[in-house]
């Protein structure tokens, strides 16, 4: 049996957080969300990206800085007696893409669930395991979004080869500290830490 969730023109709509002045007026079509899953939510689709156009932070004018989406300073974590991240401070600026970059271990996905809220997109290993005309559909798709809707992601990945096809910052992470952070052509062109150096002369080139 099909799951269906109504909203709009029904006693779901004032206990929904997302709700809008366009909820209350007729009872939505139904709209297929998964299979066996159907929604008759007006705003779906938005809400499936995770941030509208209305609700989305202004762009930064000519002359001024951006505002961050998020700040993180001093981020320290624990499990039990190991240390996962230590000293962790980081900046997405709005509309931005910061793609956390590092071997299994080294505390990227840690730091993606920590900050993780509403306000930033969290791509965590999404192109992981795909084939690679899926993995550039993905790409493409986070990409226009992006350059539509002024998405801000923070993307966590271990493939340094979609680093300059994802964002316009990378963060290296090793043994749970940032061991280099910085504009993506900067830190892949000429990049100061042994760590980084390692990985790009460690990746196969095609």
């Amino acid at each position: 049996m099909d799951q269906i969730i109504a909203a709009g023109n029904s006693g779901f709509a004032p206990r929904c957080p997302h709700t809008r002045e366009v909820c209350t007026g007729r009872l939505p079509d139904l709209t297929q969300v998964a299979p066996g899953h159907q929604t008759r939510c007006v705003r779906v689709r938005e809400l499936a990206l995770g941030v509208t156009l209305s609700e989305r932070a202004p762009a930064a004018t000519a002359g001024t800085a951006p505002e961050p989406m998020l700040s993180v300073e001093g981020l320290r974590v624990a499990f039990g007696e190991r240390q996962v991240l230590e000293d962790v401070s980081l900046r997405v600026d709005t509309g931005r893409c910061v793609i956390l970059l590092g071997e299994s271990g080294s505390g990227k996905t840690t730091l993606a669930r920590c900050v993780a809220g509403p306000s930033v997109l969290i791509c965590d290993e999404v192109t992981s395991a795909l084939d690679v005309s899926v993995q550039a559909s993905i790409v493409e798709l986070l990409r226009r979004l992006q350059d539509e809707m002024g998405l801000t992601l923070l993307f966590v990945t271990h493939n340094i080869c979609l680093v300059r096809h994802v964002a316009q910052e990378v963060a290296v992470l090793r043994g749970g500290r940032i061991a280099e952070l910085g504009d993506v052509d900067a830190v892949l062109s000429r990049p100061r830490d042994a760590y980084t150096r390692e990985l790009l002369v460690n990746t196969p080139r095609f």
